[in-house]
């Protein structure tokens, strides 16, 4: 009798360990395999107002454009407004992550703007495939243009989709005008995501082009062994992307002859030369907002809360930059609490406003009040820009 007891107990014992460890693996792999989606507050998505035109490559030279048409379909000298965020992080963190989307809902029906920019660290985390599709279809339902270059923190989860699939899923959008330049896919350039999209005005002149390209995540073991730098350090723009640069200025060249070639160059990770830029404003100009002149740089506003985190090599895309002679401005996000635009060697170095509320900010850091937003830029018919923070209210 007491045998069969003990045999009893033995087998509830079996059985209690057996439904706990099952429940644990289908909680394991709940937490591995189910999507987590965006919370969307569908009653404030609506279409805004656009008379924005797209254009295939090659109606007005080789990259795809944008332009302003009037009523009867032509193009206008209208100013071009872009409204840029960056790192919203739109991860596993519901609550922060809905007041990031409802803000960034806001803004864009505020400001009414003719193309959407994203900066990188958009859809973040894990088991994001969803997200990732969801972003892409809130964009068409609010009826904007937008183009984003990928971040450190896109596809660096093991359970993220790969980078080359943001590329494929945001670029099968209609709105979305992200894609790999066929060029560079050709020539073998390293990264998912470096393309080129012209603004173009009356005539199909071209106004301003916009270079985007990918940053990378950290640097490769082989490459931090090969340029005997941390392998802890974030990555850094590649020779073969410069050359493709390069190439993008020659063409541009080519179709805009004699009138004056215009870009500006959006990335994740910042330049080393943001930091060498900041480093020559003085205390005087970043209490009193100043804006007077040291040698080739000229403070415009904000300031450096943290440490610019660039890679620890400099692979010479600055450099090359300067000597091309046509980038007007480089927009980057990354460091969550810098905000400082600085005009450094005649281009503007601007780090766009953090967007974002599930990752660290100033308020986190014991800085300040949050401060997150965005950032706008008006480019004019004549080619020159106009660049301005804004903070969330």
């Amino acid at each position: 009798m007491k045998k069969a007891c003990k045999m009893e107990k033995k087998r509830m014992v079996i059985v209690i360990v057996s439904v706990i460890l099952l429940l644990a693996v289908i909680g394991v792999s709940a937490y591995w395999g189910i999507p987590v989606g965006l919370i969307i507050d569908k009653d404030s998505v609506q279409k805004i107002e656009t008379n924005v035109q797209k254009f295939e490559a090659g109606t007005y030279g080789d990259y795809m454009a944008l332009g302003k048409v009037d009523a009867e379909g032509n193009l206008t000298d209208e100013p071009f407004k872009i409204i840029t965020f960056t790192d919203l992080h739109l991860d596993t963190y519901f609550n922060k992550g809905a007041r990031s989307i409802s803000h960034m809902i806001e803004n864009i029906k505020a400001e009414n703007p003719d193309l959407v920019i994203l900066t990188g660290d958009i859809v973040t985390s894990s088991t994001n495939w969803l997200r990732v599709k969801q972003f892409g279809k809130l964009m068409d339902e609010l009826g904007v243009y937008w183009c984003t270059v990928l971040g450190n923190h896109e596809g660096d989860n093991w359970r993220s989709i790969k980078r080359e699939k943001f590329v494929d899923v945001w670029s099968s959008f209609q709105y979305c005008l992200m894609h790999d330049d066929p060029d560079a896919v050709a020539d073998g350039v390293w990264g998912n995501g470096n393309y080129v999209i012209n603004l173009v005005k009356s005539g199909g002149a071209i106004t301003q082009s916009l270079i985007f390209m990918d940053s990378g995540n950290r640097v490769s073991k082989q490459d931090a062994e090969r340029l005997n730098i941390s392998k802890e350090s974030y990555d850094y723009i590649k020779p073969s992307q410069i050359k493709w640069y390069r190439g993008v200025i020659s063409k541009l060249e080519a179709m805009q002859q004699e009138q004056p070639i215009l870009s500006m160059l959006y990335i994740h990770i910042p330049l080393q030369e943001y930091a060498d830029a900041y480093n020559i404003v003085t205390e005087e100009q970043l209490e009193e907002g100043q804006t007077a002149s040291d040698n080739e740089t000229l403070y415009v506003c904000g300031k450096a809360y943290e440490k610019v985190s660039a890679s620890d090599y400099n692979s010479g895309l600055f450099a090359t930059l300067v000597e091309e002679g046509h980038t007007q401005a480089v927009f980057c996000g990354h460091d969550h609490i810098n905000n400082f635009i600085i005009q450094y060697q005649g281009i503007y170095l601007v780090y766009v406003q953090k967007g974002g509320y599930s990752s660290y900010d100033m308020a986190t850091r014991g800085l300040g009040e949050e401060n997150q937003g965005y950032t706008n830029t008006v480019v004019n018919a004549d080619g020159s820009i106009g660049i301005t923070h804004f903070i969330n209210k």
